[in-house]
C-alpha cells in the first residue's frame, strides 16, 4: 500500500488522507503539531528537525517557510479526529506487518512493531523496534558526550572512549578554565564571608548539578575556603610552568589526578561523596560532629543520602543515613536505609536484583573493630524487584551502629570529623 494510502479508508480521498500524514516522515501523525504555514508534523519528527536544522525549514514540497520554536503548537483538533479512526494499517505493512486497529492502539503498536528496521545513527547497530531504539540511544557508546569540564566552559563533544585522550591533550586549556572557576568561586565565598552573620556558620552556596549528580547547599567554613585558595595556588603554579616551559610534559598530572582535581571543585561542599573502584564504593560523610548537633536541635533534618550505580549502566542504589537513629532506634543507634532506585538501563538488567551487599562502617583506630552488615536480597524480595515507581521499599538497618560506639574516643569511627562507610556488591572481599 502506498504511503499516501497509509490510512486504510476506501471512502477517504487522497487529499483527506494526506491531511493526517506527517509532512516529514509521511506516516500517520503521532502527537500532531502544526506550524504557521498550515502543515503538520509528528512531535518526534519536528523535534528531530529542530535538533538538526538551524533555521528549521518546512519540509513540505514547494513550501520552504521558516519555522520558529514558539510557533509550533499541538494540533488537538486533528488528534481528536484521529482518535475516531478505527482501521489504520501499520506503517510497516509493506514489510509484512498485518496489524490494523484504532489510532490509540496504533501509537502503541508503532513502538513495538517487530517489522520495523531501524539502525542506530551512531553505531549502526540494527534494532527491531522504536522502543528498543530509544533505550539503546541512552547507553550507546558511540553517542557523543560532553567534556567533564563543560560547567567550566569546555564545550567539546566527544565519544566516551576518547574522554581520557581529550583530557590529556587539553591540559593547558582545562587548567586555565579551572583556575578561572576557582578564582570566581573564592571571590564569591570571600564576599559572602565578609557579610554579618546571624549564626556561627557561613551562608549556604548553591553548587550546580554536574555528571548527572545534584549537590545540596552546604555551609562553608574558613578551612574550606583556605582549601580552595591552596587549590587555586596549585593550579596557578601549573599554568606558570606550562607557560615558561611549554615543551616539558607534566608527567605527574595523570588523568586520574585530573579527575580528582575536578571532583574537589564540584563536590567538596556536598555532605556525601562517593569514590568508585570497580564494585567497591566509599561514602565519605564530613562534619559529623556539627551534623549530629544540628540533628539534635532540628530532628526533621536527621537524614542525609547519596546514590550510585553498581557499574556503568548498572543498578541504581541509594543510601540514607540517620545519624541520630530512625523510628525505634532514635537517640540510641545510627540507622541506615538502602533503596533500589529506578535507573535508565533497568530494562537491560536481570531482575530481581540478587547480589549480596556488604556494608562496613570503618574503625580507624588501632582496634580496627569495623561494623559489618550483610544484606541478602532473598530476605527482602519486594525491595529488590524492578522498580515500577521512582524507588522501591527500603531495606532498613535500624540498629546500624550504637551512638555510644560512634562517638566514643575508644574507637575511630569518627576520624578527622568524618565517617567512612564502605559498600561492596556481590562477592568482592573487603
Amino acid at each position: 500500500m502506498p504511503v499516501s494510502d497509509g490510512l486504510a479508508f476506501d471512502s477517504m480521498s487522497s487529499d483527506v488522507q494526506r491531511y493526517y500524514l506527517c509532512s516529514s516522515c509521511q506516516y500517520v501523525l503521532i502527537k500532531p503539531k502544526y506550524v504557521p504555514c498550515g502543515h503538520r508534523y509528528c512531535s518526534h519528527c519536528i523535534g528531530k528537525m529542530i535538533e538538526s536544522q538551524s533555521p528549521v525549514i518546512c519540509s513540505r514540497k514547494n513550501c520552504g517557510q521558516m519555522i520558529k520554536n514558539d510557533e509550533i503548537h499541538p494540533d488537538l483538533a486533528v488528534e481528536n479526529d484521529l482518535n475516531m479512526l478505527t482501521n489504520i494499517v501499520c506503517l510497516n505493512e509493506t514489510k509484512g506487518c498485518s496489524w490494523k486497529g484504532s489510532y490509540a492502539l496504533y501509537k502503541d503498536h508503532c513502538q513495538v512493531c517487530t517489522f520495523e528496521n531501524l539502525q542506530c545513527e551512531y553505531c549502526s547497530k540494527s534494532i527491531t523496534n522504536r522502543l528498543l531504539n530509544e533505550q539503546h540511544c541512552e547507553i550507546c557508546p558511540k553517542v557523543p558526550v560532553s567534556c567533564p569540564l563543560e560547567k567550566f566552559g569546555c564545550n567539546v563533544q566527544i565519544l566516551p572512549e576518547s574522554i581520557q585522550d581529550h583530557i590529556a591533550s587539553s591540559l593547558v586549556e582545562h587548567i586555565l578554565l579551572l583556575a578561572d572557576g576557582v578564582s570566581s568561586f573564592i571571590n564569591q565565598s570571600m564576599s559572602i564571608a565578609d557579610q554579618p552573620l546571624s549564626t556561627n556558620s557561613l551562608p549556604k552556596l548553591s553548587i550546580e548539578k554536574t555528571n548527572n549528580e545534584c549537590f545540596e547547599n552546604k555551609s562553608l567554613n574558613e578551612d574550606q575556603i583556605n582549601e580552595q585558595i591552596r587549590l587555586q595556588t596549585y593550579l596557578r603554579s601549573q599554568i606558570k610552568q606550562l607557560t615558561e616551559e611549554p615543551c616539558i610534559l607534566i608527567s605527574g598530572v595523570t588523568v586520574k589526578l585530573y579527575e580528582i582535581e575536578l571532583h574537589k571543585l564540584q563536590q567538596q561542599y556536598a555532605l556525601s561523596r562517593f569514590l568508585t573502584n570497580k564494585e567497591t564504593y566509599l561514602w565519605h560523610i564530613n562534619n559529623v560532629q556539627e551534623m549530629f548537633q544540628n540533628v539534635k536541635q532540628a530532628p526533621q533534618s536527621n537524614d542525609i543520602s547519596t546514590s550510585f550505580y553498581t557499574y556503568r549502566g548498572g543498578y541504581k542504589i541509594s543510601l540514607q543515613l540517620y545519624i541520630n537513629g530512625h523510628i525505634t532506634a532514635q537517640e540510641t543507634y545510627s540507622s541506615l536505609h538502602l533503596t533500589i532506585l529506578r535507573g535508565p538501563c533497568d530494562s537491560y538488567l536481570n531482575w530481581p536484583f540478587n547480589k549480596p551487599i556488604l556494608i562496613c562502617l570503618y574503625d580507624n583506630s588501632a582496634k580496627q573493630e569495623h561494623i559489618f552488615h550483610t544484606i541478602t536480597p532473598e530476605k527482602y524480595s519486594e525491595c529488590f524487584q524492578q522498580p515500577k515507581m521512582n524507588e522501591n521499599p527500603s531495606v532498613k538497618i535500624l540498629e546500624f551502629c550504637p551512638l555510644s560506639m560512634i562517638f566514643s574516643k575508644d574507637y575511630g569511627y569518627i576520624h578527622q570529623n568524618k565517617l567512612i562507610i564502605k559498600i561492596l556488591v556481590d562477592s568482592y572481599i573487603i
